[in-house]
């Protein structure tokens, strides 16, 4: 999971994401507090999650997140 900072551009975080995919790491989730996001790296793919959705992974089995549950607080 990396959190965006303010500093970082777009470029940098497909970058960084690139890196840990080509890395070996089965899943990126970059979680985007501006955008009220979180983008999920797969193999398959890339998925945004906006807060009204659910974060889940099958990596790790019983978990599951509310998006908007990141931003409250």
């Amino acid at each position: 999971m990396e959190v965006i900072s303010e500093s970082q551009t777009l470029a940098e975080l497909t970058l960084k994401a690139q890196t840990y995919r080509a890395a070996g790491v089965d899943e990126v989730w970059l979680v985007d507090h501006h955008g009220r996001a979180v983008e999920v790296w797969k193999a398959q793919g890339r998925t945004r999650l906006d807060e009204s959705q659910t974060l889940s992974s099958p990596l790790l089995p019983g978990f599951s997140l509310p998006v908007r549950s990141l931003f409250e607080g």
